[in-house]
């Protein structure tokens, strides 16, 4: 049993003196405060402790807005000779004005179906009811759907459906009709014992039912006989009819997309009645679900202001396999997923467990979070001490005695305030006409409302306290199920839900009590060092270059520049020496790349004989069975064989695959030179950025140099690179996560069980193939064994073993994925050097047409300069300020004998 001592209490336990102090008799206990706005529920939430969400941002657009104001009135009365003022005042309120747009992330909320995805995803977004959940366990989110930010008013919603191109419905479609032929045309016999042909067949009849719109109360009975008719056998037979029947279904599906409406264009034709159409929108997209791609709800919500998108995708579980490759591809592309999970079975829930391996390949642990929802369940007011009774450990030992002294202390003013209300009626029948004694003070009452309320805090506590201990151990026995650290979080969405629907009646949870705005506060926090830092240097750097700097070059004379010439051609030849040094520097540190996956040749032995011993365990299934293995090229296969099912169940964790097995023997090799491989990728892309810096970052002072005087042009040229300069800075600065994505993917393609047929049943194809031809022997298929065992431990023609062979694939996919990556990086690094040359040509032929700016127009605004500049300053001073530490030495009078270092005290500026 782990102790709560290891995990972090929710606070100290209150006791009744204490509680005494602090209690409010006019406050409701237990019950948040309901109010209407949904401002002021949010200002009860908790924030993350970031600069992000102190930033007064509206305050930032409405000073930038009020300052280019004036300039940009006098520039828009401009002569058409002035044509550089004019450019500035059109591109002023693009480039000053407007913050950059800021990438959104994409949150992707997944589970099982019945866990409350839905719900959360409400609770998340202060919604009562945006999201469609179902009371039980089913499919009531039919396609992705992404909650974005909406600007306006707080309350009103847009929905944007968005189909499958048409490129996308053929290929769904080829394929669906493909399985549906398939069955069809299949052997009675056949027929019957194929129940995964008979589920596609079924699946392709239903989508199409659904396109040709077989439904329609008018129309229905036409088209599901022209769709019979299209079905028919002897249209399955060749490639022309087949054909015939694909052009049918997507002119069926534009037809469809066409009349819902549902569209951005539908959208737009409807948008008088936007708030009528809203779900009419939603009703009609789910009628289309397998033509839909996803669902955009553009809603005014709190989490979704701060550049948070979040996706409910459909639940695991599903048996539409359509919906699971949408949510599929949906997730591969989030920065960050919420695993839903059910909290009395997050151990022991494979489902959830297969989610949370995936979330970790794709994305990694420090973006993958387990959410396990409804909490209420386990933690309930009714049940809680009855669930931690057997919890002889702090703090819920000391829970129980003060819950019992409590009630002690109860049960007896409850007693004793019965007997006064007893004597209080009999004194009171004998003197009836006595005025004064009609009311009698009980003094112990308020002690009785006071336990009470007293009780409620300890439940309140205790519920606390024994979701962090679930927590505690869910994360600790995690760590020995799926080898990795991930965030947990038990929260309780219905709870919230209730919270804030107006019409429910006063709930026992608060929300702080559900953990939701915990959860939100963390989701806020994985963007918001991201948002501030756009902010920052928009504010610090474009604001000064292109709202003040530039006004001010605009400003200056109009003179050429006789050093131009010198300075483009000593550019031209800084070009390819950047491009020569890149290359040579690859070649270099290619080798060092790749480092080997077997270091010692004793590791790679013992290795082979383990795999030997997986093929020996595995020929000792029944002919049939094995060749069936062999057959499926170690594709987990559907058999009634009880050998396998038991050799399975046993030796390797309920997987039907001999590969899988024989990859896990191989995986703690496998990660460990993913570790090395990392580091030597990571150690390549510093020392090529090194590289490349140390010849970039010459040219800026080298036109300083070369561009004699104050001209114009010089401070263009000058301008015009620094911002190439930039762009190669930040490019080399992002180019770490695509590195990371890099070996993200090779990891999966030498480690995942989805790519064992491009690897290891590639590489073993021919043993396999050999193997099953050798003549068999009678009952277990020994010589067979005894074949695929020899082709995989022993060298082949070439010398080489089985782990060779795969070292040698796998390497190979690496060069080629870094050769690949570095041709981007090169060709993008020309890239911008080779536009900046056309630049400075574009700059000499704008300088050399561009006249005199007007005089009267020069003072008007040289005098708003100023103005700008205060602006910028008051701008930048709504950021904190960084705390800098200086030291202060205090003299101390000492003896001079024993002089002692001055005390360094800190202060703040």
């Amino acid at each position: 049993m782990l102790h709560l001592g290891k995990a972090k209490a929710p606070c100290q336990i209150p006791t009744y003196e204490t509680f005494k102090k602090t209690y409010d008799p006019t406050k409701k206990v237990g019950v948040s405060p309901r109010v209407k706005h949904f401002k002021e529920k949010l200002e009860r939430e908790i924030h993350p402790d970031d600069p992000w969400f102190h930033l007064k941002r509206h305050t930032i657009r409405k000073l930038l807005q009020s300052a280019g104001g004036e300039v940009k009135k006098t520039i828009e009365n401009t002569e058409p000779k002035d044509r550089k003022l004019r450019l500035w005042s059109a591109d002023f309120l693009l480039e000053a004005q407007t913050v950059p747009d800021i990438k959104p992330y994409v949150i992707t909320i997944v589970g099982k179906q019945g866990y409350g995805k839905s719900t959360l995803t409400n609770a998340l977004l202060c919604e009562f009811n945006l999201a469609d959940a179902s009371p039980g366990a089913k499919a009531c989110t039919q396609f992705p759907t992404k909650y974005v930010f909406r600007p306006g008013p707080r309350g009103k919603k847009d929905v944007h459906v968005h189909f499958l191109d048409e490129e996308s419905r053929q290929a769904m479609f080829t394929e669906l009709l493909e399985g549906y032929r398939f069955y069809h045309t299949m052997p009675p016999k056949e027929r019957e014992t194929s129940t995964d042909e008979k589920t596609k067949a079924k699946v392709a009849e239903t989508v199409f039912g659904i396109v040709m719109d077989v439904r329609n109360k008018e129309t229905g009975a036409q088209k599901q006989a022209k769709l019979t008719q299209l079905l028919r056998p002897a249209m399955l037979r060749t490639k022309e009819t087949l054909r015939e029947i694909l052009r049918e279904l997507l002119d069926a599906s534009k037809q469809r997309i066409d009349n819902a409406r549902a569209d951005d264009a539908g959208v737009a034709h409807s948008y008088g009645v936007v708030e009528l159409s809203r779900d009419e929108v939603r009703a009609n997209a789910t009628k289309l679900y397998p033509i839909v791609e996803y669902v955009v709800v553009a809603v005014s919500s709190y989490i979704c202001e701060h550049n948070i998108v979040l996706i409910d995708v459909p639940g695991v579980g599903d048996a539409d396999h359509i919906r699971m490759s949408k949510s599929y591809a949906i997730r591969e592309h989030a920065h960050h997923e919420f695993i839903v999970a059910e909290p009395t079975r997050v151990l022991t829930d494979l489902d959830t467990i297969r989610l949370l391996e995936e979330s970790i390949r794709m994305h990694g642990a420090e973006n993958t979070t387990l959410v396990v929802n409804k909490n209420d369940d386990i933690a309930n007011d009714d049940g809680i001490w009855a669930t931690i009774r057997t919890l002889n450990f702090s703090p819920f030992k000391e829970l129980r005695k003060f819950r019992e002294a409590s009630l002690s202390c109860h049960r007896r003013q409850q007693q004793k305030e019965n007997e006064s209300e007893e004597e209080a009626e009999e004194y009171c029948s004998e003197e009836e006409g006595d005025e004064e004694l009609q009311e009698v003070e009980h003094p112990e009452g308020d002690d009785l409302m006071l336990r009470s309320a007293y009780n409620k805090e300890l439940t309140t506590f205790a519920q606390q306290a024994f979701i962090t201990y679930r927590e505690s151990l869910i994360l600790q026995e995690l760590k020995k199920t799926i080898k990795a650290e991930v965030q947990i979080f038990a929260v309780a969405a219905g709870k919230y839900i209730g919270w804030l629907d107006p019409m429910a009646q006063d709930p026992k949870w608060t929300t702080k009590k559900t953990r939701i705005p915990h959860l939100r506060s963390f989701a806020l926090s994985l963007k918001s060092p991201q948002n501030y830092e756009i902010y920052n240097r928009h504010c610090f750097r474009t604001l000064p270059d292109r709202l003040v700097d530039k006004l001010r070059i605009v400003l200056a004379g109009h003179q050429d520049d006789a050093a131009y010439s010198g300075a483009r051609s000593a550019y031209e030849g800084v070009i390819p020496l950047v491009k020569s040094t890149i290359e040579a520097d690859f070649e270099e540190l290619l080798p060092t790349l790749l480092p080997q996956m077997w270091l010692k040749p004793k590791d790679k032995k013992a290795l082979l004989k383990i795999i030997g011993k997986v093929v020996w365990d595995w020929g000792r299934l029944p002919w049939k069975t094995f060749d069936k293995v062999l057959r499926e090229q170690g594709i987990p296969i559907k058999s009634g064989s009880r050998h396998l099912k038991e050799l399975a169940e046993k030796k390797h964790g309920g997987r039907q695959n001999m590969n899988f097995a024989i990859l896990q023997k191989m995986m703690p090799d496998v990660d460990e030179w993913k570790d090395r491989f990392y580091a030597a990728v990571m150690h390549f892309r510093e020392r090529l950025k090194k590289s490349i810096l140390s010849m970039i970052d010459p040219i800026g002072p080298s036109f300083q140099t070369q561009l004699i005087g104050d001209s114009l042009l010089k401070h263009r040229v000058i301008s015009e690179w620094n911002k190439t300069h930039r762009n190669i800075r930040e490019f080399l600065d992002n180019f770490e996560d695509v590195l990371k994505g890099l070996i993200r993917i090779i990891h999966v393609k030498a480690t995942s069980e989805t790519d064992i047929r491009g690897t290891i049943c590639q590489l073993n194809h021919e043993i396999y193939l050999e193997a099953s031809q050798v003549e068999r022997g009678e009952g277990t298929n020994k010589r067979q064994r005894n074949a695929c065992r020899n082709g995989l431990v022993e060298l082949d023609a070439f010398d080489r073993t089985f782990l060779d062979r795969y070292e040698d694939c796998i390497l190979t996919f690496c060069n080629t994925m870094l050769v690949d990556v570095f041709i981007v990086l090169n060709e993008r690094i020309n890239r911008f050097l080779q536009d900046y040359l056309k630049v400075m040509q574009d700059l000499l032929e704008s300088n050399n047409e561009e006249a005199a700016i007007n005089p009267d127009l020069r003072g008007e605004v040289e005098a708003a300069i100023p103005g700008l500049e205060a602006t910028v300053t008051e701008v930048q001073d709504l950021f904190p300020k960084p705390v800098e530490e200086e030291t202060v030495e205090q003299e101390v009078e000492i003896p001079p004998a024993k002089r002692a270092k001055a005390v360094p005290t800190h202060s703040r500026k």
